[in-house]
């Protein structure tokens, strides 16, 4: 509810995240400089101190005090497309969380995609006007907003608790109570529901109409195992968060190993070389977003924005494309493949985690001269892509 009527009311909000360390939190809120911190007597107690006001939700007073406001928002409130809608922070390789600037355009954009690429075909293909849709990623997490999208185009949204969303066996038994029709998550995820029997032939109970990837590349093995789910249609979709979200996206049904497929509306890509020149077919080189998906740039960082977002050759005067870093391949037949990392940045259950963040957070410790990162599969769920640093 805060979330809407931040952005209904012009402004732009930062999610923090409670499980955070404290250090991680006051750096946020250093970068972010926010007016207002919204809380509860639970959380309240986790915000440092600073220049803003917090506010508890969950307080008579702060009640009192809305009922007492006027219903209508001031004139001028009414955000603009270039007006910022959220800031969110990814790991930073200099040691400090840096914040992605997006616009109320971009956002407005990923809807109307979605809504005639993706919620416009679950409703036909269900027969039902209206799906029921889990939240199961924290709001911190730029992916939580595909389905915030869902119940904005009128589905209804069922926020699932943080113990269920981490227990594969709990979620699966949450999807079957409330008869969850569509659900999101990371790669590595959906595997371990899998196992938990989210879709389990001859299981009881209620089944999940449409599962969409996201955050991780999808491992074949997996790719290969969802599309012998019948009944489900799963879509893989692929995006930083300097580009709003979604900027690619492939129904796995459409071809036998994992793709990237195609940009949502509004959006360009480019598979370049390291001269920017356009990469032949089947080899590999950086891929590159256009387009009015693209962020606005890292709040406060006009150096760090002006060597990610760089000049658009391709497109009209002015254009910008984002350096995404990723490595793919187009294959002779169109088709985007995930190759791989230009830089040591790595996926973490979809959380981008810089390795040189660690490594500053290490060399400060006392004792500590060198530190390096490295990441490697662990325990049973290395099959399905779980690593760990």
């Amino acid at each position: 509810t805060a979330l809407l009527g931040v952005l209904a009311a012009g402004g732009a909000y930062a999610p923090l995240d409670d499980a955070l360390p404290p250090a991680r939190v006051a750096a946020v809120l250093s970068d972010a400089r926010p007016a207002v911190v919204l809380a509860t007597g639970a959380t309240a107690g986790r915000i440092p101190d600073g220049p803003w006001q917090t506010v508890l939700l969950d307080s008579p007073g702060t009640w009192a005090e809305l009922a007492a406001l006027p219903a209508e928002f001031p004139d001028g409130a009414a955000p603009g497309p270039r007006d910022a809608a959220y800031v969110v922070h990814t790991s930073g390789s200099t040691g400090r969380p840096k914040g992605v600037v997006v616009e109320h355009r971009s956002l407005a954009q990923l809807a109307e995609h979605h809504r005639r690429a993706l919620f416009d075909p679950a409703r036909a293909a269900t027969g039902r006007h209206r799906l029921r849709v889990a939240l199961t990623a924290s709001l911190s997490f730029d992916a939580a907003w595909d389905p915030v999208l869902w119940m904005l185009d009128g589905h209804e949204l069922l926020v699932v608790d943080n113990d269920t969303r981490r227990d594969p066996a709990a979620l699966v038994r949450a999807v079957r109570e409330e008869r969850v029709d569509v659900l999101e998550t990371t790669p590595s995820h959906a595997a371990a529901l899998l196992d938990a029997g989210l879709c389990a032939e001859g299981s009881p109970g209620h089944r999940p109409a449409v599962l969409a990837l996201g955050g991780e590349d999808v491992p074949p093995g997996l790719w290969r195992r969802l599309r012998e789910v019948p009944g489900l249609t799963v879509w893989n979709l692929y995006g930083p968060t300097e580009a709003t979200v979604d900027t690619l996206y492939a129904r796995l049904d459409r071809g036998d190993r994992p793709e990237l497929g195609e940009p949502v509306a509004g959006t360009s890509c480019y598979v370049l070389d390291r001269l920017l020149r356009p990469a032949a077919p089947n080899t590999t080189g950086e891929l590159y977003l256009a387009g009015a998906s693209l962020a606005r740039g890292y709040l406060g960082r006009p150096a760090e924005t002006a060597a990610r977002f760089v000049p658009d050759p391709f497109g009209p005067p002015g254009g910008r494309m984002y350096r995404t870093g990723d490595l793919v391949r187009r294959t002779a037949d169109g088709r985007l493949e995930f190759r791989g990392r230009a830089d040591g940045q790595v996926k973490v259950r979809g959380f981008r985690v810089e390795p040189g963040e660690i490594v500053t957070a290490l060399e400060a410790q006392p004792g500590v001269r060198r530190a390096a990162v490295a990441l490697r599969p662990v325990g049973s769920g290395a099959a399905h892509g779980t690593e760990q640093l």
